[in-house]
């Protein structure tokens, strides 16, 4: 990125539910997986990663330790027209449990 005079970055990790999946089939793997994927950005104020799960494929253990390796999480859901947030870990404790409604438009 410094190539592009770039400062700051967001990354977007769609589909990483299946790549814990995959790795997570004892403990020390997952380690492994995390610290070459997340650890290392961790604090990093130049980039921020946004990764999506899908909490019914990764088991309860895998998603504690992934937990435990970021700074904010969310949970989302539908339901017809909108879409609810809410905070379930943040490093600012005025952020947890807020939540975030939005609507989504009949002609999206």
């Amino acid at each position: 990125m410094e190539k592009l005079n770039i400062r700051y970055t967001v990354r977007i990790v769609l589909g990483f539910d299946k790549v814990l999946e995959m790795h997570s089939s004892t403990p020390k793997e997952l380690e492994n997986l995390l610290g070459y994927m997340i650890r290392p950005h961790l604090g990093d104020e130049k980039r921020t990663t946004i990764y999506f799960i899908n909490t019914d494929i990764v088991t309860d253990r895998t998603l504690k330790e992934l937990r435990e390796h970021t700074s904010r999480v969310l949970q989302a859901k539908f339901s017809e027209n909108k879409i609810f947030l809410k905070v379930i870990k943040s490093i600012d404790i005025r952020d947890f449990r807020k939540e975030i409604r939005i609507n989504i438009p009949e002609s999206v």
